[in-house]
């Protein structure tokens, strides 16, 4: 079963709920989730997965799943390794996605810097080349 990426269809959603679907030495990984994952020079989301009763396990990264089978939008939500979660989160257990928000707007803008920066040193190459 694939992970539903619902940063795809809307950057501003900050949080939903999900059910943990696999649970790796590192992380869990979800079926649904706002988390977007480390890649294309992009950092990934951190925040936490709430339960139930109100408890807040951090997520310390995300990155995209490579295990078999795995599918673009999978992704590995990495647990602080000195919490309990792995007594906590099993396949089923129903939590509340939340991405920290003042990190996302920084990652976004970063990675707008870095584009422009991309474009602009490729249009200085560009035109160096043409007018020789």
């Amino acid at each position: 079963m694939s992970t539903l990426a619902l940063h795809r269809d809307d950057a501003y959603l900050q949080s939903c709920s999900a059910v943990v679907t696999r649970v790796f030495d590192e992380g869990v990984e979800l079926d649904r989730t706002v988390f977007y994952p480390l890649g294309g020079g992009q950092a990934g989301d951190i925040g936490v997965l709430e339960l139930a009763d109100g408890r807040q396990l951090p997520v310390l990264d995300t990155r995209k799943c490579k295990g078999e089978g795995a599918t673009p939008d999978d992704s590995l939500h990495l647990m602080a390794p000195d919490s309990d979660w792995r007594l906590l989160l099993a396949p089923g257990t129903t939590v509340t996605a939340r991405i920290d928000w003042t990190t996302r707007p920084r990652i976004y803008c970063v990675r707008s810097c870095a584009n422009w920066s991309m474009v602009a040193r490729s249009r200085a190459t560009t035109r160096a080349w043409t007018l020789r």
